[in-house]
């Protein structure tokens, strides 16, 4: 499924309003490597109110990646 670009500019301004400027952190979670190494899943959240919130279906979205549904994760292909 295709992100449209407004879609996209929702993403970011949703995530800009998030996480504002120092206000916090992004954390990462590597969830998953191919065999190969040429792709990983990686998670992305922020803490929100002493909890963890996650936001990786809108970093994907703003930045064009691919948003894997099964697990719940952004695709990033490529080694190195």
């Amino acid at each position: 499924m295709k992100t449209t670009e407004a879609e996209r500019q929702e993403s970011i301004q949703w995530l800009r309003e998030l996480v504002e400027k120092g206000e916090r952190t992004v954390y990462t979670v590597l969830r998953h490597v191919s065999r190969s190494g040429m792709s990983r899943l990686i998670d992305c959240y922020v803490i929100v109110n002493n909890q963890p919130k996650r936001i990786s279906y809108f970093v994907a979205q703003a930045c064009d990646m691919t948003y894997d549904r099964k697990r719940e994760a952004i695709r990033v292909n490529g080694c190195g």
